[in-house]
């Protein structure tokens, strides 16, 4: 077994169906992927001289390694929800640290991807909310002009971070791709011929 899949495989059991074990992979690679990512960027803004930032960013990335403990323990719905949250926030934070001309609002799209991917259409309540909060989260960052948490070092040309989102759903995509074509269209889509 390889150390990815390792990873992808915390917390599923052989009971599990399809559509949860692939929740879990999904949300176990998003947490892992987002940990490189926050970690990286949290030890270039310590060699800027940004701690504060630096920081923060490493804080990220611890939380999201909660991804597997909480899995492991059954908690799959939380999970989740913890990852998109806190990578929702964190778009937050950075969209407004590094400004417009970052472009790091753009990559609010990549995260509406990942929670379209994660969740079961039969979610549609939990989808709506996970929708909601990154456009709260930046329409509170247009509304004050992305002050908020404005950058007195510099202004990035977009986060390490923000790769994590762009190769999640790239990831996403390929293993959906996979998928349909391994399982065919109609077991994909849970219809029977």
């Amino acid at each position: 077994m390889t150390f990815w899949s390792f990873i992808s495989e915390i917390g599923i059991q052989q009971k599990y169906g399809d559509i949860l074990a692939k929740r879990i992979r999904l949300t176990n690679q998003f947490g892992f992927v987002g940990f490189l990512i926050f970690l990286f960027s949290g030890i270039g803004y310590f060699f800027i001289g940004d701690t504060f930032s630096g920081i923060v960013t490493v804080s990220f990335a611890l939380l999201c390694l909660t991804v597997f403990p909480f899995n492991k323990r059954r908690f799959h719905k939380f999970a989740t929800s913890f990852a998109l949250i806190s990578c929702g926030t964190a778009l937050f934070y950075f969209d407004s640290y590094s400004g417009l001309a970052s472009g790091t609002y753009l990559f609010h799209f990549p995260l509406a991807f990942a929670i379209s991917f994660v969740f079961d259409y039969k979610e549609k309540k939990t989808m709506l909310l996970h929708f909601m909060l990154p456009i709260i989260l930046l329409g509170i960052n247009f509304a004050t002009n992305r002050e908020l948490f404005a950058s007195t070092i510099c202004i990035s040309c977009g986060c390490a971070m923000d790769r994590s989102f762009i190769f999640q759903s790239w990831r996403m995509l390929r293993e959906d791709e996979s998928n349909s074509k391994s399982k065919g269209c109609f077991q994909l889509c849970g219809e029977t011929k």
